[in-house]
């Protein structure tokens, strides 16, 4: 029944927002907390050297935070159909996320190597898949729910008209 799709279709939108939530949450909470606490334990335990203390910072891992934003981005497509405003929570969540890496790679982390290429093209290439995937990925995808191709059941496993 129809409102049965809607009580589906909200506990999907749920699932969506806590995913968004515990990766914003999750990831911040382990790139900024553990390297301070390990930070705090080496200045404690006698390491007050100017080269062991950048020695044991933690390196600013370039395509660890491409991926992190192509997999915040693959969940706000996904999400999208269900629980619309994921799209401003994923805006937040991004705005967020940059001034907290901007933090992490001055205060936090080794001064990073330079890079004599440009990633671009690459992150638009896979931002232009991840949207294709999400738009075709069943059967919470905005193709999957609206147009029915191939037989798609709703989220209570019967036909969806």
């Amino acid at each position: 029944t129809g409102s049965n799709l809607c009580c589906k279709m909200t506990a999907v939108g749920v699932q969506f927002f806590f995913i968004l939530l515990v990766d914003l949450t999750a990831n911040n909470f382990i790139e900024m907390v553990i390297p301070a606490l390990k930070n705090l334990w080496a200045s404690r335990s006698g390491q007050t050297s100017t080269t062991s203390n950048q020695d044991s910072k933690p390196e600013f891992n370039l395509s660890e935070e491409y991926l992190e934003i192509l997999y915040r981005q693959f969940i706000i497509y996904l999400g999208t159909p269900s629980f619309p405003l994921i799209t401003a929570l994923g805006f937040v969540g991004n705005m967020l996320e940059f001034y907290l890496d901007k933090y992490r790679l001055i205060k936090i982390c080794k001064k990073p190597h330079r890079l004599s290429g440009s990633m671009k093209g690459f992150i638009s290439f896979f931002l232009f898949l991840i949207a294709i995937a999400g738009f075709f990925a069943p059967p919470y995808s905005v193709f999957s729910m609206y147009f029915n191709i191939g037989g798609v059941l709703d989220f209570c496993g019967n036909p969806y008209y």
